[in-house]
């Protein structure tokens, strides 16, 4: 499956389903994981042979929110790494202009 479903609003925001972009990600050869861990939680996203991989951690300095979530940033984060990728180039047919903001899905 590529592209993000919406699966609802929060504060007139558009939220990521976790699951849809995960298996749009991996229908994409693009690889993620999630660890958490006492602090916080782990998020990365690579490519096959982990030549390009992004990391990030949730915690307390930098909280998971509504407008900043593990979907919204595994979206965002392979637009920006990945643009050629099955699930950029499907996100970009079905959104037309957009820049690749998470808020912006469809």
């Amino acid at each position: 499956m590529i592209g993000v479903k919406e699966n609802g609003t929060t504060m007139g925001m558009k939220r990521l389903d976790l699951e849809t972009v995960v298996r749009g990600l991996h229908g994409s050869d693009i690889r993620v994981g999630v660890q958490t861990f006492s602090g916080g939680i782990t998020v990365w996203v690579s490519d096959r042979l982990h030549r390009v991989r992004a990391d990030r951690v949730f915690d307390d300095a930098n909280p998971l929110t509504s407008e900043d979530s593990v979907a919204r940033w595994m979206h965002s984060t392979v637009l920006q790494l990945f643009p050629e990728s099955k699930y950029a180039l499907g996100y970009r047919r079905r959104a037309p202009g957009h820049s690749g903001d998470a808020t912006t899905a469809v």
